[in-house]
Order: structure tokens, then C-alpha cells, then sequence
């Protein structure tokens, strides 16, 4: 029962991260928005780990997007010690309120 569970909220996921790219936001499941917002400045050159996603935004980083050398972009899904760079475009899934706080930094 909870891998059928997940199963449909993986689903969920990943046609919801395609649907992103158009809108930049989408409201998720019971109050949660997932959202693509372009790295805070002040958190350019730090690693998640010391980052407050979780703790003061209550939102999980859940995809970086970084353009590579060639001019790709790639996505990236996180480790906490990933450092952001100032052009990471990042995938959150948290409250909208919250993930709003975040694009305003």
C-alpha cells in the first residue's frame, strides 16, 4: 500500500517538474507548491547542508538546474553538500508563503 502511495506521488512528481518549465509554479499536493526560483543571492557559494530550506523556509530543495561548460543545462539532484552557484534555477516543493519568502531574498 505505501509503494503504490508512492509510486503515485513519484508519478505526480515528475510530470509536475515537466509541467514547471512553463509555469515556474504549481500547487502540489495539500498545501504544498512546487516551484522553480532562481538562487537567493545570499545563498550563492554555500552548501545546502548550512543552508535554512528546511529549518526557517520548511521547503526541500529537490532539483538544481546549472548550466554546464558547454552551455547545457543540467539538473541536478541535490546532496547537502552541493555548493549553489548565482545562475542555479531550483525546483522547491514547500508551503507558497514560504517558497514566496524565498524568491523575495
Amino acid at each position: 500500500n505505501n509503494e503504490i502511495h508512492r509510486a503515485d506521488v513519484t508519478s505526480e512528481l515528475a510530470h509536475s517538474v515537466k509541467l514547471l518549465e512553463q509555469t515556474k509554479t504549481i500547487d502540489f499536493i495539500d498545501g504544498y507548491t512546487l516551484a522553480e526560483i532562481k538562487c537567493p543571492r545570499a545563498f550563492a557559494g554555500k552548501n545546502l547542508r548550512i543552508l535554512p530550506f528546511r529549518q526557517e523556509y520548511q521547503t526541500q530543495v529537490i532539483l538544481i538546474k546549472r548550466t554546464n561548460d558547454k552551455s547545457e543545462e543540467e539538473a541536478i539532484v541535490p546532496k547537502p553538500t552541493d555548493q549553489l552557484q548565482a545562475d542555479d534555477q531550483l525546483v522547491l516543493v514547500g508551503p507558497e508563503k514560504k517558497i514566496d519568502m524565498l524568491k523575495n531574498l
